[in-house]
């Protein structure tokens, strides 16, 4: 057995590529992963195979086992691979002493380039080249097994964060127009058809209107001005995306059924919905001018970006996300309280429009979990973390909330699932898995929230000033 001891880093130019010794061909297949472990099967050059296993939670150091095999088994195993099969090219590079191995991917994750020196102590700080750039060490999503089985080529490759040694303002821009001209790319091109793109394409606007919140009370005008334009282009692409969503809530319901009559009510719940999507879809006859519309309004965002004034000066920076993390997790919290049982009562009920404070919650948590990678270069690990528990909360609170539009549909237009036992099973089926979601989202929205809003937007504030100075040279 070996103990694995490094330090991973993005790369930020090809400036290591002049002194590349030697170079390997990878593809890298994940036949078992979990939280501690690993066990993959690696073939380098077509030519040879290894078998490795690696155990432990520490974020720098883990136990690995490693066995070369026959290449026959390796590409027989990698038949059996969960989630995506990784492709990189590895190349060495010394540096002061240590050989760096920068890993260029290809396939699903081209375009991505990570840099990893192998350490003998966890004590030691390596000399650091010009070309590394933010140090991703504790950020789990930069594992391979994690890689492998999630496919995060989207957040990883066109993802957000910021860079806290560069300006504010013009990462700021650097980010939202990233996001925007993805939307843009998205609904020209329509790889996997327009409402797909559409959907894809909204994502885009949440994450740029959440961009938009961190300017605080700095750029109120912009921010008014911006939310307003993306809020209204999200809103025109709504109708159909709309329509489908309740089909996949339907089926979701399915997979929580009590019987098999609620099965089969929902199974005809399902057809009656995608009946209703479809005749919406066939009477949508100026989508193609709505999209054309959309993007013509991503270009305007773009331009707009360029009249955003903030000052970066970094103790202004700091008191600037300070506020907005403050207020942001105060608005949680309000939500949370709109949402918690009243003494004597249950978790489906709360202290005022059970309705709204969830929605309300699900909103803070999406903004909540969309800030926490925004910053996540101020303590990778830490951050990371924090995000899982939060996209695990959105989850939760977006079935919620897919499961009371979908009730509010019925309840104004019972006749659109037709028969009254096909209403009432489905009608008590939401309301059961609602009840469930609830008791469940408030349990998790009390370990995501349980710091108070005021330390930690003090300790947001630390760790950005640590995060200007960049990590050791």
């Amino acid at each position: 057995m070996a103990t694995e001891i490094e330090r991973k880093f993005l790369v930020k130019s090809d400036a290591w590529r002049s002194a590349a010794t030697s170079s390997s061909r990878f593809l890298q297949a994940y036949i078992a992963a979990g939280n501690d472990r690993s066990v993959r099967v690696r073939i380098m050059d077509q030519k040879k195979a290894r078998l490795t296993i690696k155990i432990g939670k520490q974020l720098i150091a883990r136990a690995e086992y490693e066995y070369d095999i026959p290449l026959d088994d390796a590409e027989e195993l990698a038949q059996s691979a969960i989630g995506v099969i990784l492709e990189k090219t590895r190349f060495n590079v010394p540096y002061e002493g240590h050989i760096w191995e920068v890993d260029v991917y290809a396939g699903r994750y081209e375009g991505l380039v990570v840099a990893e020196v192998e350490l003998d102590d966890e004590n030691i700080s390596p000399a650091l080249p010009d070309w590394i750039g933010r140090e991703v060490t504790g950020d789990r999503r930069y594992s391979n097994a994690v890689m492998a089985e999630n496919d995060l080529s989207e957040e990883l490759l066109h993802g957000l964060s910021f860079e806290a040694r560069w300006p504010f303002t013009q990462d700021l821009r650097a980010l939202a127009t990233r996001q925007l001209e993805k939307a843009i790319d998205l609904l020209e091109h329509q790889p996997d058809g327009p409402h797909a793109a559409i959907h894809d394409a909204r994502k885009r606007f949440k994450r740029v209107r959440a961009l938009y919140r961190l300017t605080g009370n700095d750029a109120r005008a912009f921010r008014q001005t911006e939310n307003a334009r993306i809020g209204a282009m999200a809103g025109s692409l709504a109708t159909v995306r709309d329509a489908a969503a309740l089909v996949e809530t339907t089926t979701y319901l399915a997979t929580h059924a009590s019987s098999l009559e609620e099965v089969k009510a929902l199974a005809n719940a399902a057809e009656a919905l995608g009946r209703r999507r479809d005749d919406i879809a066939a009477r949508e006859h100026d989508l193609s001018a709505k999209l054309a519309a959309a993007v013509e309004t991503c270009r305007e965002a773009i331009a707009a970006l360029a009249t955003l004034d903030l000052d970066d000066r970094p103790k202004k920076t700091i008191r600037r996300l300070r506020k907005v993390w403050k207020r942001e997790r105060a608005r949680a919290d309000a939500a949370r309280w709109l949402c918690d049982p009243a003494p004597g009562d249950d978790a489906s009920h709360g202290h005022g429009d059970r309705e709204e404070a969830f929605h309300a919650l699900r909103k803070c948590g999406q903004t909540y979990w969309m800030h926490l990678s925004l910053l996540a270069a101020a303590w990778p690990s830490a951050m990371s973390a924090k995000q899982g528990q939060a996209k695990a909360l959105v989850d939760l609170l977006g079935h919620e909330h897919d499961l009371s539009v979908l009730s509010q549909l019925i309840d104004e237009d019972p006749a659109i699932l037709g028969n009254c036992d096909t209403v009432a099973r489905v009608l008590g089926a939401i309301i059961t898995r609602k009840q469930a979601l609830r008791i469940e989202a408030l349990s998790l929205a009390a370990q995501v929230f349980a710091d108070p809003p005021d330390r930690e937007a003090h300790i947001i504030g630390i760790l950005w000033k640590a995060a200007i100075k960049g990590p050791a040279r």
